[in-house]
């Protein structure tokens, strides 16, 4: 399991910093040198005691999403706010695979001129959204 906390080691120097520190009292052995890295008794009910079982960590979440709300008349600077508080922690992570959706819904009380159409529909296909359109309400 690798992530953005992990790190490599050689395994000449980990073993020389297992073997510098010592095991503290209680602690068991499995037999190959190495300390298990968390152990806790076991109700075991036979004349051998308790039982130990290792206690795994539980998986960190792999997928995040989220929807904001921007000021239209300040996308640009609510949308680079969202970049550096939000994507950039995101994208920095190993194997990150980020992919932003603009969605946007406009609605004109008088409607929208011929001309608006026009602009805004070739502005559209040469910025290659994925889909658009104008509606009659």
């Amino acid at each position: 399991y690798v992530d953005a906390a992990g790190v490599l080691v050689k395994p000449e120097a980990a073993r020389a910093q297992r073997d510098a520190e010592s095991p503290r009292s209680g602690d068991a052995e499995d037999g190959t040198g190495k300390t298990p890295a968390k152990i806790e008794g076991g109700s075991g009910g036979g004349a051998g005691g308790d039982t130990d079982t290792v206690v795994a960590k539980p998986r960190p979440p792999r997928r995040f999403y989220g929807t904001v709300q921007l000021d239209p008349l300040r996308a640009g600077r609510d949308m680079s706010v969202v970049v550096e508080e939000v994507l950039q922690h995101i994208n920095a992570l190993p194997g990150a695979e980020v992919e932003l959706v603009v969605d946007i819904t406009a609605t004109v009380r008088d409607g929208m001129s011929e001309t608006v159409r026009r602009v805004v529909d070739e502005n559209c296909k040469t910025l290659r959204f994925r889909s658009h359109a104008f509606e009659e309400e």
